[in-house]
C-alpha cells in the first residue's frame, strides 16, 4: 500500500536531459494516475468520462443469410443458432466434437449426470476409474445437447450442417473457404469456441495458455 507505481511511455528520440527531467516530474507527481504519456514533452493521460450509451441497432438476419457459428451446438451460441434459424438463416455449426449419432437406448432414462454414472458404474463392475466414468459421462450429456440443438434447428426449417472442426488448426480455414465456394457468401460469423482450465497463474503452463487463447 506504500508504494506508488506508475507507467511512463516516453519518446525515445528526446535529449537524455530532457526524459530525465520528465521522469524525475513523475517521481514527485502526486495525481492517482496509473498510466503517463508523453507526445514530445506534453504529458497525457487516460480520463473515464461519462458517455451516452449508442441505440441498439437490431440484426437485419434473415431468410437466406448464412450465419456461421463456432462453438455452436451447446450453450449460448447454440441459442443464437436456434433463434437464427427461426428467422430462416442456414445455419453453419463448428465445434470440435464428431456429430454424435443415436444414444445408446439404455441411457433413455437417464435425466441428468448422477442417473448417467449410475450406469456407467454398473456397466463397468468392480474395477472403476473415476476419471474414465466422467470422461464417458461428459460425453453422453455433450452428445445430447448437440443432438438437441440440431433437432430444433431442424424443427425450425433452417437449412444446417455440422462441422466437426478445431477452430485452433488449418481446417477451419479451408472450411471457410469451402462455405463460400458453396453459399458464395458468409453474412455473419458469431464466435463462440472456448474452453476453460482454470488455474492459478503460477500453475499455468504454455500449452495450457494456447489452448486457451
Amino acid at each position: 500500500p506504500e508504494l506508488t507505481a506508475r507507467v511512463v511511455d516516453v519518446d525515445p528520440s528526446l535529449d537524455a536531459a530532457v526524459l530525465g527531467a520528465l521522469l524525475v516530474g513523475e517521481l514527485h507527481a502526486t495525481d492517482p494516475h496509473l498510466e503517463i504519456g508523453y507526445a514530445g514533452e506534453k504529458r497525457q493521460t487516460l480520463e473515464v468520462v461519462e458517455a451516452s450509451r449508442a441505440a441498439a441497432t437490431p440484426t437485419a438476419l434473415g431468410a437466406g443469410d448464412v450465419v456461421l457459428i463456432t462453438g455452436g451446438a451447446r450453450g449460448i451460441a447454440a441459442l443464437a443458432a436456434i433463434a437464427l434459424a427461426k428467422r430462416g438463416c442456414t445455419i453453419e455449426l463448428v465445434g470440435r466434437s464428431p456429430e454424435p449419432g443415436p444414444e445408446d437406448a439404455a441411457f433413455a432414462g437417464a435425466e441428468d449426470a448422477i442417473a448417467v454414472r449410475r450406469i456407467l458404474l454398473e456397466r463397468a463392475g468392480a474395477v472403476v476409474e473415476p476419471a474414465a466414468i466422467e470422461q464417458k459421462c461428459t460425453r453422453i450429456l455433450t452428445d445430447r445437447e448437440i443432438r438437441a440443438t440440431l433437432a430444433q434447428i431442424r424443427a425450425a426449417g433452417a437449412p444446417v450442417a455440422y462441422h466437426a472442426v478445431d477452430v485452433r488448426t488449418p481446417v477451419f480455414g479451408a472450411l471457410i473457404d469451402e462455405l463460400y465456394r458453396r453459399h458464395g457468401r458468409l453474412d455473419a460469423a458469431i464466435h463462440g469456441a472456448g474452453i476453460l482450465d482454470d488455474k492459478l497463474a503460477r500453475h499455468k503452463t504454455i500449452d495450457s495458455f494456447e489452448r486457451v487463447v
